[in-house]
């Protein structure tokens, strides 16, 4: 399974986040295995994106790991449920933003916003990342690329927010990025999890790519060419 951890700071991020550099890596456990590290844009908060295989190790990784680090005063864990990673085109800007879009959505609707998100065609320059229910604090969680905040706003107030059963949301703007694990394994996890909606099969090898990096150098948003043998 796939969860984020929000470390709370207590004053300097960077303290943090030097902190996950130096003791979170591949080694410590087969079952806990930190995947990225982002930094939340307007809030003092580090997320991390782990897979976890066994919940009781994810607890021991924390009692011990995070406990050991004095700059951190709180956590709060977000249980990825049914994720998805989908396509992204290759007719892209060369410099797209990364977004956190949380969805509370009322329970009569979650399999109707859901698969309408997962399926929906995007428009340019606007692509979702991975979709994925949480049920706790939100109800779906969208991970986004765009432009600029200003467009991720326009298209979520004026497509996703007027469709039935979305009762509010929040968009967070994530800064600075870096990958914990090995770019290979980061494309088995989205292999894994991959959505092709209706509309673009029979398109990916041309238009689309599904192997992207989260964290690529300076913080500009790449992508990984498609593996044609996989198509």
């Amino acid at each position: 399974m796939l969860m984020v951890l929000k470390v709370f700071p207590k004053g300097d991020q960077n303290k943090v986040w030097d902190y996950v550099l130096k003791n979170f890596d591949e080694s410590w456990s087969e079952t806990v295995v930190p995947i990225q590290m982002t930094q939340h844009i307007g809030d003092n908060i580090v997320g991390i994106l782990f897979y976890v295989e066994n919940i009781d190790d994810m607890v021991k990784f924390l009692t011990y790991r995070i406990g050991e680090c004095e700059d951190i005063i709180d956590t709060e864990t977000m249980m990825f449920m049914k994720p998805v990673f989908l396509p992204l085109s290759k007719e892209r800007s060369e410099r797209l933003q990364r977004f956190s879009i949380p969805l509370q959505v009322h329970p009569k609707y979650y399999d109707d916003i859901y698969d309408t998100l997962i399926d929906f065609k995007y428009p340019k320059d606007i692509y979702p990342i991975y979709i994925t229910y949480i049920l706790g604090d939100c109800d779906i969680l969208i991970s986004m690329v765009g432009k600029n905040i200003e467009s991720i706003h326009d298209f979520v107030s004026q497509t996703i927010s007027p469709m039935d059963g979305v009762d509010s949301y929040k968009i967070t703007e994530f800064g600075q990025s870096i990958r914990l694990i090995s770019r290979e394994k980061w494309r088995t996890m989205q292999r894994a999890m991959l959505h092709i909606p209706p509309w673009a099969v029979g398109q990916l090898k041309d238009k689309y790519l599904y192997d992207y990096d989260l964290s690529p150098p300076k913080d500009d948003f790449a992508l990984l060419g498609a593996m044609v043998d996989e198509l």
